[in-house]
């Protein structure tokens, strides 16, 4: 392995401990932060175009154009459901916490991690290197690398759709004054 080999994988291996830990964090529960919810938020789609779009040969542009709908549109479908399933809590110290189910953190961690593998493995190109190496693709890598990709898409959406629903849901419960308690 040359050094250069093994700083891309560090680098990658960097970026999977980073979303790993902050999936981690959002199914045990973490601070609300609106700066570092916003933060994460835009550090998502920037990966999200990274690895889509940073790739050789560029998707044929029906392809991009369909992954960006989904990463638009699957905040705007899917905020509701995403709403429903944040859990807001005060911590013991008074500040605000969130919590997430397991799906929507994995379904992001899992499809991220599939999409390195197809670059790593099938097209043999690490996205976050540049300029990427030039690779041609059969018509069945091609329909696999935008199969991924627009799962891929949609777990970004659903990850900035966590992003605003956190906050929607904290801008709520902060605002309405807070209930009695019937047990007094």
């Amino acid at each position: 392995m040359t050094n250069g080999t093994e700083a891309e994988l560090l680098f990658v291996g960097l970026i999977a401990v980073l979303l790993l830990r902050r999936a981690y964090l959002m199914i045990r529960g973490t601070e609300v932060n609106i700066p570092r919810l916003a933060g994460f938020t835009v550090l998502y789609i920037f990966l999200w175009g990274l690895v889509v779009f940073g790739t050789s040969p560029a998707p044929p542009w029906y392809s991009a154009l369909l992954d960006v709908v989904i990463v638009v549109g699957t905040p705007w479908l899917t905020l509701p459901f995403v709403e429903r399933r944040v859990e807001l809590s005060r911590t013991p110290a008074g500040s605000w916490e969130y919590r997430l189910p397991l799906g929507v953190p994995l379904a992001y961690v899992l499809l991220f991690v599939l999409r390195l593998a197809v670059n790593l493995v099938v097209l043999g190109e690490n996205p976050f290197i540049y300029p990427p190496p030039t690779v041609t693709l059969t018509p069945f890598t091609s329909a696999l690398v935008a199969t991924v990709d627009a799962l891929f898409s949609f777990s970004t959406g659903l990850f900035v759709a966590r992003g605003v629903a956190v906050y929607r849901v904290y801008r709520t419960r902060i605002a309405s004054p807070p209930t009695p308690d019937p047990a007094r």
